[in-house]
C-alpha cells in the first residue's frame, strides 16, 4: 500500500502474492525471494510511505516484519517525464519549426496540437514564410492552464509568446494569452513566433493558435498610349497600342479577351474599344481606360473630267494631284491644267488616300492663228467623236487626215469639212494620233496631237 504520511491509505499498489497457494508460508518461517510488479500510480506527486502487508492463514492482515530492511519505507512520487512534442527540436531561431500549411480561400488556421514545454529548459520557436504579393492580417493566441477558452485542458500553468516580423532582428513585447491587435504585414516576410514558460522551470502542455487572412496586392491600373496620340487609321493599316506596364498584360477588345495578346504592345487592325489589365501572377489590376480605335475606309478612286472653262475637275473634294507623275501643291477639287501634260489624282478623306486615278491627257487642242482666227479640235482626249471648229479668213472648208503616231500610217481622211462639224473616229483603237488639218490650196497646214481613250 501507499500510505499518506498521516497513515491513511492513499492507494493499493501491486497484486497480492501467495507464497504457497495451498498451505501458505509455514509458521516461524521467512520468505527470502525477490518479487516484482508494475503498477500505475494514480496519486498526486508528493511524499508517501510504501508498506508491505502480510495476512496469516485465517488471520488478520498486518504490517510484515523484516529482518534486514525497514518496512514501511518513505518514497517520493513524481510526475512522469513529458516526452518532447512533434515540433522538437525547435529550441532556437536557427532550428525553428517551419509551418508549411497551405492557404485555403486566402485564409490559414494553424493549431499546434500536442505542443508542450517538456522540461524546465525547453522553449519553442516557430517559423512562417509569407510570400510576396499579399497583405496579411495575423492573429496569435496561446492556450495554457491559465487561459483555455477553447474548452480543452492544458497543464502548463502559464506561458508567454513573442513574435518577430523582421526575421528575428527585433521582437514584440510578451503576451500571456491573446494579442491585443492583429499584426499587419505588407508583402513577403519571414515571421517567427517564440513560446516559453512564463516562469523558469515550468513544464506542461499548451496550444498555439495562428489565424491569418491575406489580400492580394493588385498591380497599378495601366494606361494606354499611342505614338502621336492617333486613334484612327486607314483600312488595311495597323495601329500599335502601348501599355504602361512592361509585363503581365492582357488586352481586350470591347471587353472580350484577345487570345495571345499578352505583351506590352498590341498591333491592332480592327475598330473598337481596347483596354488592358495587368496580372502579377496572383491577381489582376483594374482595367485601363478604354482606347477607341477608328478604321477609316479607303476613298473611292477619283474620276477626272474637264469643265467648260477648261479646268480639270476631280470627283473627290480633296485630292493629291500629279502632273507627269510629280505631285502638285494644289489639293483642291478643280485645278488649271496649264501647261498641258498627263494628269492623275488620288482622293484624300480622313487621312486616307485612294489608289491613283486613270490618267487624263491634256494637250494643245486650239491653234490660234491670229487674235480673230483659230482652228480647234475638242475634246482632247476624246472617246469616239471630235468637234471640229475654225475661223479663218477666206476659208469655209478644210480637210483632215489622221495618222497613227506609233507607225505613221494613215488611219482616216475627210474632205471639205465646215466649222462645227462632228468628226466620228469610233473605228480607231485607243492611242495617240496626229491629226493634220489643211486647205485645198495648201496654204493652211497644221497638226494636232490627239489622244483617243
Amino acid at each position: 500500500y501507499l500510505r499518506n504520511l498521516d497513515g491513511s491509505i492513499a492507494q493499493r499498489v501491486g497484486p497480492s502474492y501467495s507464497a504457497d497457494s495451498v498451505t501458505g508460508l509455514p509458521a516461524n518461517s521467512h520468505y527470502n525471494k525477490m518479487f516484482s510488479y508494475t503498477s500505475l500510480i494514480s496519486v498526486n506527486p508528493g511524499d508517501y510511505y510504501l508498506a508491505l502487508y502480510q495476512t496469516p492463514k485465517n488471520g488478520v492482515t498486518s504490517l510484515a516484519g523484516s529482518t534486514f530492511n525497514p518496512n514501511p519505507i518513505k518514497v517520493t512520487v513524481i510526475n512522469s517525464p513529458i516526452q518532447p512534442d512533434k515540433f522538437e527540436n525547435n529550441d532556437s531561431l536557427l532550428i525553428a519549426s517551419n509551418f508549411t500549411n497551405p492557404f485555403v480561400n486566402d485564409s490559414l488556421h494553424i493549431s499546434t496540437d500536442s505542443s508542450n514545454i517538456h522540461n524546465g529548459k525547453d522553449v519553442d520557436y516557430y517559423k512562417l514564410i509569407l510570400k510576396g504579393g499579399y497583405t496579411y492580417s495575423v492573429d496569435l493566441s496561446v492556450f495554457d492552464a491559465a487561459y483555455n477558452t477553447d474548452g480543452k485542458k492544458y497543464n502548463l500553468s502559464s506561458s508567454i509568446l513573442y513574435y518577430s516580423t523582421n526575421s528575428g532582428v527585433s521582437w514584440s513585447t510578451g503576451y500571456t494569452n491573446k494579442l491585443q491587435n492583429k499584426i499587419n504585414i505588407n508583402g513577403a516576410d519571414t515571421m517567427y513566433i517564440f513560446v516559453a514558460p512564463k516562469y523558469i522551470g515550468l513544464s506542461g502542455t499548451y496550444l498555439l493558435n495562428i489565424d491569418i487572412k491575406r489580400t492580394c496586392i493588385a498591380p497599378s491600373q495601366p494606361s494606354i498610349t499611342v505614338v502621336n496620340s492617333v486613334n484612327n487609321i486607314c483600312e488595311g493599316s495597323a495601329l500599335i497600342l502601348n501599355s504602361s506596364s512592361s509585363t503581365g498584360n492582357q488586352w481586350y477588345l470591347n471587353g472580350t479577351l484577345i487570345p495571345n495578346a499578352i505583351y506590352a504592345s498590341d498591333t491592332v487592325k480592327v475598330a473598337g474599344n481596347y483596354s488592358v489589365n495587368v496580372n502579377n501572377g496572383i491577381c489582376s489590376s483594374l482595367p485601363s481606360k478604354s482606347y477607341l480605335v477608328v478604321i477609316n475606309p479607303i476613298p473611292v478612286i477619283p474620276i477626272i473630267t474637264r469643265d467648260t472653262a477648261n479646268y480639270l475637275v476631280s470627283s473627290s473634294l480633296k485630292n493629291v494631284w500629279y502632273k507627269d507623275g510629280v505631285a502638285l501643291s494644289d489639293s483642291s477639287q478643280r485645278i488649271k491644267y496649264n501647261p498641258p501634260g498627263q494628269f492623275t489624282a488620288k482622293s484624300v478623306q480622313n487621312g486616307c488616300i485612294s489608289a491613283l486615278s486613270s490618267p487624263y491627257y491634256m494637250v494643245t487642242d486650239v491653234i490660234n492663228i491670229s487674235k480673230d482666227e483659230f482652228i480647234k479640235l475638242a475634246p482632247n482626249p476624246f472617246i469616239n467623236q471630235l468637234n471640229f471648229d475654225f475661223v479663218l479668213k477666206g476659208y469655209q472648208r478644210l480637210n483632215i487626215e489622221v495618222f497613227d503616231i506609233a507607225t505613221g500610217s494613215k488611219k482616216a481622211s475627210m474632205q471639205n469639212l465646215t466649222p462645227g462639224m462632228p468628226i466620228n473616229l469610233s473605228q480607231l483603237s485607243g492611242g495617240t494620233y496626229i491629226i493634220k488639218v489643211s486647205s485645198n490650196d495648201g496654204k493652211i497646214n497644221y497638226q494636232f496631237k490627239m489622244i483617243k481613250l
